[in-house]
């Protein structure tokens, strides 16, 4: 390569703001955090949710870690947790961003905790083995992590170059999300290859043009709509701090086919994690919620309308299934 490149085509011209978690190391997928996090830690063994991505599981086991598990409850709370041995360490998930308290609770009470933070991306980090994000779960970019760590982690990493897996990305822009899926499956599929390397320049430029402070009001505004509007039909308790932004409304029901219903009227609701390869050992709250939690869209591009277009689909579905409110909280114990 020239030492100049001066002139010629234009590149994407993207706005440069000041990115989230500049202190970080900028990496190529919070998974790959998660494996240089391992592995400078000398991690032999780690206690990890029943209620987790399947993906993790080979991560966890190409540094040569096994794997335990440890129960959560139906409200997304870690139960008999036991404290870790020396070179084992406990991964706490930040479920859908609501559970900061929680984890500041369990890494001041634990050693060797990692604060698995995919799904709070504005969450700070803790002082602890330490905290991993992952930025594509709340901003437009295909891949991305950050890692914050005492440990000296980033020996001689390449630059990772991602421009081949933005095609789902620019192609919703153009010809929407249905037409899109196909490229964001082969996006996902090419990333789960990758070995750790350091954030592209690519994903570095997207995630600086961001402005945050919209990002993070914009949710925090969707989530109290929808959330005053289905809290008496949610079957999960949530408490909300006004200071978290989330990555979707969490919301629990036993309402068979309204997930499809949703997704049939355009409105596309991640299921949070199935496991068809049997990865996850059995669990009856984790199958509960695997099969019963819809996490509704509540971020930055939409706003007021559509959440009541949602909360008005949701409650149309569950009147017209004979459920109301009355009756999913007689149950709510029992879930």
């Amino acid at each position: 390569m020239a030492k100049y490149e001066i002139g010629g085509f234009f590149g994407l011209e993207l706005a440069q703001r000041q990115p989230l978690h500049a202190d970080t190391l900028a990496l190529n997928s919070g998974r790959n955090a998660l494996r240089l996090l391992l592995r400078a830690g000398g991690v032999s063994r780690i206690h990890i949710p029943v209620f987790s991505c399947p993906a993790l599981i080979p991560s966890i086991q190409a540094e040569g870690v096994a794997v335990s598990y440890y129960r959560v409850t139906a409200d997304l709370e870690p139960a008999d947790l036991e404290p870790p041995a020396a070179d084992e360490a406990i991964l706490l998930i930040n479920y859908f961003g609501l559970k900061d308290a929680t984890m500041q609770r369990y890494a001041s009470a634990y050693n060797n905790v990692i604060v698995d933070q995919c799904q709070a991306l504005f969450s700070s980090p803790l002082p602890v083995l330490g905290s991993i994000y992952s930025p594509r779960k709340f901003v437009g970019v295909a891949d991305g992590g950050y890692l914050s760590s005492g440990l000296e982690v980033a020996a001689a990493l390449p630059v990772d170059e991602s421009s081949q897996r933005y095609q789902h990305c620019l192609k919703r822009i153009d010809a929407g999300a249905p037409a899109a899926y196909t490229d964001y499956q082969s996006a996902e599929t090419l990333l789960s290859k990758q070995t750790p390397a350091l954030m592209s320049r690519l994903t570095r430029s997207v995630l600086a043009s961001i402005d945050y402070g919209v990002v993070s009001q914009r949710r925090r505004e969707n989530f109290t709509k929808l959330h005053a509007s289905l809290s008496d039909l949610n079957q999960l308790s949530l408490e909300f701090d006004e200071q978290a932004v989330p990555m979707a409304y969490p919301f629990v029901i036993d309402a068979p086919g309204l997930r499809e219903h949703l997704i049939e009227q355009g409105i596309y609701v991640a299921c949070y994690w199935p496991d068809p390869d049997g990865l996850l050992p059995g669990d009856p709250v984790r199958e509960m919620l695997s099969s019963h939690l819809l996490a509704l869209p509540i971020d930055q591009r939409y706003g007021a309308s559509e959440m009541q277009l949602i909360a008005e689909l949701v409650v149309a579905y569950l009147s017209s299934a004979g459920m109301s409110a009355q009756s999913v909280q007689a149950g709510k114990g029992h879930t």
